[in-house]
């Protein structure tokens, strides 16, 4: 054999393993998948990528869909571990009222084979009417359980009302009574509000005379100018002496400096005072000088006695008192 010819065979050879990977690479998928088929008389909107499930659990996903003759094959993806049982049935079936498909698988006979890779298991057709008789079951159902867990809660919330308005009734009855007697009293007071309401309206009254005279509100507008004016005279004379006033605010703050030194001393001369400390302090707290003075005094009224025995100058005291 040439090399022509090795080559050649070569090549051939190559193409055919190709050809066989190509052809079982429709029943291989990664992650551990494996391909099974069903071919069903119609599918109703079924596409690629819809779950497949198992007892209601998804196990894998639609991963082609072909018109074979007469039929739709569905070529599947099943996950790894998933037993499918040669004699399982597939239905495609409505996923809710709104729309959406799956394919729906049954567990068949414990007994049973698996299905080999890249196998066909059979399938079963479910009208339209069917799913949603199945749908509306499903509603159904859980529209029961709301209603059971709905008269469960009922009947707990009227049972602690029960007990509440049982252990209040005495407390009720004074309150329905009481709004009773109240009665006649908001009758009166909503008749007399009533005709509150009408005379004011009519504008008689203080309260219709403030509401229909414009007088009140011409007088507020007048005073509102009147204080919007003088606000405007104030800003004005302030604006124009805000040198003065600063100069007199900061004489007021130099004259209570010059108050606190001047407190501060008085303070200390009042301290020395009361201390007897200096002329004054001794003066207001030696008893010498009193007692000095006292005597003072008593010498001065023993003179005018000695004075008075004397005659003579008697006699010129009394000339000099008669001439005052």
């Amino acid at each position: 054999m040439t090399t022509e010819q090795k080559v050649g065979a070569f090549f051939i050879l190559g193409l055919a393993v190709l050809l066989i990977l190509t052809i079982q690479a429709e029943h291989l998928t990664l992650g551990g998948r494996y391909v099974i088929t069903s071919r069903f008389p119609a599918v109703n909107g079924l596409t690629v990528g819809d779950p497949v499930t198992l007892g209601g659990v998804k196990i894998g996903q639609v991963k082609k869909i072909s018109v074979k003759d007469q039929d739709v094959e569905v070529v599947m993806d099943i996950d790894r571990g998933v037993s499918v049982k040669q004699d399982a049935r597939a239905a495609v079936r409505m996923d809710s009222l709104m729309g959406g498909r799956y394919v729906s698988l049954e567990f068949g006979s414990p007994g049973a084979e698996r299905v080999a890779r890249g196998g066909e298991i059979r399938s079963m057709s479910v009208s339209d009417f069917d799913e949603i008789v199945h749908k509306a079951n499903v509603i159904a159902d859980d529209v029961q359980l709301l209603v059971r867990n709905f008269n469960r809660n009922q009947e707990r919330v009227l049972g602690s009302l029960g007990d509440i308005l049982e252990k209040n009734k005495d407390g009720i009855s004074d309150f329905v009574n009481a709004f009773g007697d109240m009665g006649p009293v908001m009758k009166n007071t909503f008749r007399n509000m009533e005709k509150i309401t009408s005379d004011a309206a009519a504008g008689r009254g203080t309260l219709g005379k403030l509401i229909k005279d414009d007088e009140l509100y011409n007088q507020a507008l007048s005073v509102t100018k009147n204080l919007n004016s003088a606000s405007k005279r104030v800003d004005t004379l302030l604006a124009a002496n805000e040198t003065r006033i600063s100069d007199a605010i900061q004489g007021w703050a130099d004259l209570g400096v010059s108050l606190k030194a001047t407190t501060s001393g008085i303070q200390s001369i009042v301290t020395k005072i009361d201390r007897g400390q200096g002329t004054l302090g001794k003066l207001v707290n030696d008893d010498a000088l009193y007692v000095e003075t006292k005597r003072a005094v008593q010498k001065i009224g023993s003179a005018v006695d000695q004075i008075k025995d004397n005659s003579t100058v008697g006699s010129f005291a009394g000339i000099l008192l008669t001439g005052f």
